[in-house]
């Protein structure tokens, strides 16, 4: 997701420079078709932040292609809208449910974490605590994991020995 986020960025920044780049070392060694030179580190610099990958996608043969960068632009940007909406879905969903939690859990602290709901019981809460016959609870696994004050120690190590499983 990263890199989906990260591509209208560089096919941008592709559109104003890839008729330089299209020249490769001789950029900063030669400089370009006006005779301009890049100096060696800025060009190693932008090498890096586009990939050799991408530039092997859009610079074939000394000639930059424009056309398809602006194709492929259009699209990741596209792709990252997409990508865009169905986060805030996710985000918007898993805060809607751990709100439900906090209505049919022994506790009021639950949150909502980057890719998980979590919910702090106590293990006499643990004990009383069980999964809602909801669909929305099908697919649930359950770890356990100490605290120390607001801050998760670890997990523990005897789950599996415990219960015969780690859900």
């Amino acid at each position: 997701m990263a890199e989906e986020r990260n591509l209208p960025e560089k096919l941008a920044q592709l559109l104003k420079e890839g008729e330089d780049l299209r020249f490769g070392d001789k950029l900063w060694q030669e400089g370009n078709a006006e005779g301009i030179k890049w100096y060696k580190e800025f060009y190693d610099e932008r090498v890096a932040f586009y990939g050799e990958a991408l530039l092997e996608k859009y610079i074939a043969d000394g000639q930059f292609l424009q056309d398809q960068v602006q194709t492929d632009l259009e699209k990741a940007l596209e792709a990252t809208a997409k990508t865009d909406a169905y986060t805030k879905a996710v985000d918007a969903f898993r805060t809607e449910l751990c709100g439900s939690i906090r209505g049919r859990s022994p506790t009021e602290l639950c949150e909502y974490a980057p890719y998980c709901v979590v919910a702090f019981l106590t293990k006499e809460d643990f004990a009383a605590f069980e999964r809602a016959d909801d669909p929305r609870f099908e697919d649930w696994s359950f770890d356990l994991a100490y605290a120390y004050g607001d801050e998760v120690v670890g997990v523990d190590p005897d789950v599996e020995a415990l219960y015969g499983c780690d859900e």
